[in-house]
């Protein structure tokens, strides 16, 4: 691949980006696909067709990629991040339940599983490459459900998605591991990167404090199939294990806090908003167990700082995901 497109393509995610959110930004507010921002003490009504324009920022570079570096990895790509981002549309106009959400993040995955286009021998460290033939195509859907549902329990607060999560993963991951794993990655993990990189740039500026537009459904179902895309194809299975772990903790530890999988509006706020602004630890004991209300307990605190703090918290753990790779990998 000429290296030359490696700098276009995320320019074309960028521009294409910037033009779509005013049109998306339009649509959500015609369609009434809006949320309140219940983290500001004046409850201002954000459109909620974010993710739209940012899916479309990504899949528009990567069509012109496959239309010119054909392969069935990258149709498989494609094909996988266009059923999330169906399946996220779908959710954000009719409310899928949570636990049907479940269970239909698995289908974003199987065009991977369904085209072969994985490599069933994921690196353990001390243990080495395993084989896991049978067991690996099983896996992959169960990761895209996992991360799907991990990407949408963490897209609380402005920016933490978009920011904390899919950037810093696609910035520090396939890209310096790209240097040092000796060659294990596949290059269309690098694309799918450098153009997730471009649009979520562009993005930013619209997601993050104050939010003039929400992710929705669409961009917590498309970011988390992204992520378990960017997985497979960087064969960095562990590094990503390490890497998410904040935002699985942060699932699993709501799942379990309020008894099962519930709508948002069934769960009791885990945080109180002040009028000044302020977030406070909330003292009702039916409020969950969330990564937001543990970072609340010494204090009140500002939603940047809360979103400053869970990007640092995930630049730590990928980080420690290198580091781990780096001195096991042989």
């Amino acid at each position: 691949m000429n290296t030359m497109w490696l700098l276009i393509l995320p320019v074309i995610a960028f521009i294409v980006t910037r033009a779509l959110m005013p049109v998306v930004m339009n649509l959500g507010r015609r369609l009434g696909i809006v949320g309140v921002d219940i983290h500001k003490p004046w409850k201002p009504q954000i459109p909620g067709t974010g993710g739209l324009g940012l899916a479309i920022g990504i899949l528009v570079p990567l069509i012109i990629y496959t239309a010119f570096y054909f392969s069935i990895a990258s149709l498989a790509a494609l094909l996988s991040l266009l059923i999330a981002l169906v399946l996220g549309l779908i959710d954000d106009l009719h409310d899928i339940s949570p636990r049907l959400k479940v269970f239909i993040g698995v289908l974003a995955g199987l065009p991977i599983v369904i085209f072969g286009v994985y490599n069933p021998r994921p690196y353990v460290p001390f243990l080495g490459q395993l084989r896991i033939t049978i067991l690996y195509p099983i896996l992959v859907p169960i990761a895209y459900a996992v991360l799907i549902n991990a990407a949408n329990m963490i897209d609380t607060h402005n920016g933490v998605l978009p920011s904390a999560i899919t950037l810093i993963i696609c910035c520090v991951i396939p890209l310096q591991m790209y240097l040092i794993s000796r060659g294990i990655i596949d290059p269309l993990a690098i694309v799918l990167s450098l153009i997730a990189i471009g649009s979520l740039l562009s993005y930013l500026p619209y997601n993050l404090f104050p939010a003039k537009v929400f992710n929705g459904n669409t961009g917590s179902h498309f970011l988390g199939a992204l992520l378990a895309l960017i997985t497979v194809y960087s064969r960095l299975e562990i590094v990503m294990i390490i890497s998410i772990m904040p935002i699985v903790v942060n699932g699993f530890s709501l799942i379990i806090s309020v008894g099962g999988l519930r709508k948002k509006e069934q769960i009791e706020r885990p945080v109180v908003v002040r009028n000044d602004g302020s977030i406070e630890f909330s003292k009702k004991s039916e409020s969950p167990i969330t990564l937001v209300q543990l970072l609340t307990l010494k204090g009140k605190i500002y939603e940047p700082e809360i979103v400053l703090s869970i990007v640092l918290l995930m630049y730590i753990f990928c980080s420690l995901g290198i580091v781990t790779f780096l001195f096991t990998y042989p």
